[in-house]
């Protein structure tokens, strides 16, 4: 980031924090969430606004013990199911509702506001930081082990085994990028408003501006030119990643 002139502070998350919250009450520019739970603060008022579509399928699944026999949404009827919560669980309410109708994709966007974008020059932050924060994307792409132990120095609440295997599964949900990393889908996003509706996460199609992509293209612009690095990823393979016991 000071690289390209930016100044930034990342805030530590939590279980209890939502991102959409800090970013609509001015406390933070710049937020990451998933695409329903901005929507979701969006028609309540927040002028949230989508700036990067990062993950290009969705990250959220459900998971049950094998033994307990649940191999669909419907067979949940009757069970206990955790989840979340603070918006997490939008997609899976959907589902609920919808029982075997598939979800769209519930994925991670990088969202500010479009009263910090409306000021002078706030433009051109945006546009370095989608740009810093895709080039961090791309170097955990091509330096796994790199990226791995930087984040291990950071945070070292997890072990390697854990690490190795999550950011793993975060670049499948990343890469391949057809249209580059950052950009919309257009069909996709029409698809998860469609969901959203059906599961009562929103009442009615967002209002105009819930998203931009001029800035994540002017961002991508200026990787190919300034840097030729790959923002596609078509060549991008996932690793053969060993699961250690308790992920150490």
């Amino acid at each position: 980031m000071k690289k390209k002139g930016l100044d930034v502070t990342i805030l530590e998350g939590a279980v209890e924090i939502v991102p959409q919250q800090v970013v609509a009450s001015g406390a933070a520019e710049f937020g990451i969430a998933w695409v329903p739970k901005v929507l979701e603060s969006r028609e309540a008022g927040a002028d949230l606004v989508n700036v990067a579509q990062i993950f290009q399928r969705s990250g959220t699944l459900e998971v049950s013990f094998v033994d307990a026999g649940i191999t669909s949404i419907a067979d949940m009827a009757g069970k206990r199911v955790g989840t979340w919560g603070f918006g997490n669980e939008h997609e899976l309410f959907a589902a609920l509702r919808a029982q075997r109708r598939r979800h769209g994709p519930c994925c991670r966007i990088i969202f500010t506001t479009e009263s910090f974008l409306a000021e002078e020059g706030n433009e051109d932050i945006a546009i370095k930081f989608i740009r810093a924060s895709i080039k961090g994307w791309i170097f955990c792409r091509d330096n796994f082990d790199e990226c791995v132990d930087i984040v291990l120095d950071n945070g070292p609440t997890l072990g390697e085994g854990h690490m190795r295997w999550q950011l793993n599964e975060i670049n499948r949900l990343i890469w391949p990028s057809p249209d580059g990393i950052g950009m919309l889908d257009e069909d996709l996003w029409a698809q998860t408003v469609a969901v959203a509706i059906d599961g009562s996460v929103i009442s009615e199609e967002p209002s105009e501006g819930a998203f931009r992509t001029d800035l994540v293209e002017a961002a991508l612009e200026s990787l190919a030119m300034d840097d030729m690095v790959d923002v596609t990823g078509e060549e991008w393979e996932p690793m053969d990643v060993e699961i250690t016991p308790g992920g150490e």
